[in-house]
């Protein structure tokens, strides 16, 4: 059994802020954190956080948008490598939301805006692992000609692999579940239009699904993808 197979500890929770002293991301009094049950650490460089990441396997990284020593894709590639533990983004006053939105496909749960309160970290910790704790046996789905095995993180669509980033496979596997029932933009919104914008959250949703249906068409260019629109109501996977 790895680290990684070990559910983490509910509280309290190590925190490690990546390349950065504690003081530059977090809004409030030391005692405030660590009443809410969040040990926080701050790492003086990504190399360094890493290490620390190692050492502490059900730590939670706090990695913020203007990571200097590395791209902030590049840090959470190679800490997905080794390690399944929460990741939230932190938002600096200037962020770009190209990136952002790439970390989420990249499987991190959560983005708050720095500096963050203690109670807006705790909810955004509580939010992310719940959201990592695997299923005992993961349900396999298949719907028509789409076939979808969370076990293994594959989709195959009329027999050819669909390659999706970990955020889009958990939006189709959403689908999946919800078969033949149609799921409204607002249960989309909920679940995955994590953003600090509100007004950018439907957005989103639309351009995961908008890249689901490439990704399934550029498997089989010769046939309509099987996400379908439901005028006014949300959308549904066919069979």
């Amino acid at each position: 059994m790895t680290t990684s197979d070990v559910a983490p500890p509910a509280w309290p929770a190590r925190v490690i802020a990546v390349a950065t002293p504690v003081e530059g991301v977090t809004r409030g009094r030391t005692a405030e954190f660590r009443q809410r049950g969040l040990l926080l650490e701050g790492t003086p460089s990504a190399a360094a956080a890493l290490i620390s990441m190692g050492q502490n396997p059900h730590a939670v990284a706090l990695v913020p948008t203007d990571l200097r020593d590395m791209p902030l894709l590049d840090f959470l590639d190679v800490l997905r490598a080794f390690s399944a533990a929460p990741v939230i983004v932190g938002l600096a006053p200037e962020y770009d939301n190209e990136t952002v939105v790439a970390a989420l496909d990249r499987g991190v749960a959560r983005a708050v805006k720095l500096p963050v309160t203690a109670d807006a970290l705790a909810h955004a910790i509580d939010e992310s692992r719940a959201r990592s704790v695997p299923a005992v046996e993961p349900e396999r789905y298949r719907i028509g000609e789409l076939d979808l095995d969370p076990a293994s993180y594959r989709v195959h669509w009329h027999g050819e692999e669909v390659h999706l980033a970990p955020r889009l496979f958990e939006m189709l596997r959403y689908f999946a579940a919800a078969h033949p029932r149609v799921v409204s933009l607002e249960e989309l919104v909920g679940e995955f239009g994590a953003t600090s914008n509100p007004r950018d959250r439907g957005e989103r949703v639309r351009v995961m699904i908008g890249r689901i249906r490439a990704q399934l068409t550029h498997a089989r260019p010769d046939l309509p993808a099987p996400l379908e629109t439901v005028h006014r109501v949300g959308y549904r996977l066919t069979g």
